[in-house]
């Protein structure tokens, strides 16, 4: 009884042991695992840089709260009955399409956008909304050409650092996009704000 009693004792601690074992053996599966995934994050960002996150303006993106939208959408219906009753007014169609844009209705936007456009190649308000749209849609050539014909009607300082923005962080024209900013600067109704962003971005790309 005596020597059962001992071989029953000496394998407690062998027990207790090997459950150490195990929790250290999971504790370096689990590290050699996070290492790894590191690691192949690290490599896809090295070899896909466009899957980093570009450090563009935050002016530039829209971002509109679920309450803003839904206020926005209000204004867009209304409006909707106006434009349906005055089908060919150009300022309440833009006006349609700013609602639109400020809602996040993006395809609507454009449609209306290029119902301006195409009646009236003149219309400053219209190419510029457009290329925003554009911009935001990713179409980033298309945008460009937008941008650069609203330009081409009126020398306007937001659309000038729209297009600098374009230029310089999605189009990787960086001496096009300094000088569209560098115009822009020049230009007499430059408002205080977009002075002093464009001032920023100009910094910017300067110590690089």
């Amino acid at each position: 009884m005596a020597s059962l009693f001992k071989e029953d004792h000496a394998e407690v601690p062998m027990t207790e042991q090997q459950t150490s074992l195990k929790q250290r053996l999971l504790i370096l599966f689990l590290a050699v695992l996070l290492m790894l995934m590191l690691f192949v994050m690290l490599k896809e960002r090295l070899l896909h840089p466009s899957l980093t996150v570009k450090n563009a303006p935050q002016e530039m993106h829209f971002q509109a709260s679920s309450e803003t939208i839904t206020r926005d959408m209000d204004e867009v219906g209304a409006l909707m009955q106006m434009v349906k009753a005055n089908p060919q007014d150009s300022a309440l169609i833009l006006k349609l399409c700013d609602a639109l844009m400020r809602a996040e209705r993006w395809d609507a936007a454009e449609s209306f956008a290029r119902r301006v456009t195409d009646h009236d190649a003149n219309n400053f308000q219209a190419h510029f909304l457009l290329g925003v749209i554009l911009h935001q849609r990713q179409n980033y050539q298309q945008a460009q050409e937008m941008l650069s014909k609203a330009l081409a009607i009126h020398d306007d300082p937001a659309a000038r650092y729209s297009l600098g923005i374009l230029c310089l962080y999605y189009l990787q024209q960086q001496e096009q996009g300094l000088m569209h900013l560098k115009a822009a600067l020049k230009l007499p109704d430059l408002t205080p704000d977009l002075q002093a962003n464009i001032e920023e971005e100009l910094r910017k790309h300067q110590k690089n």
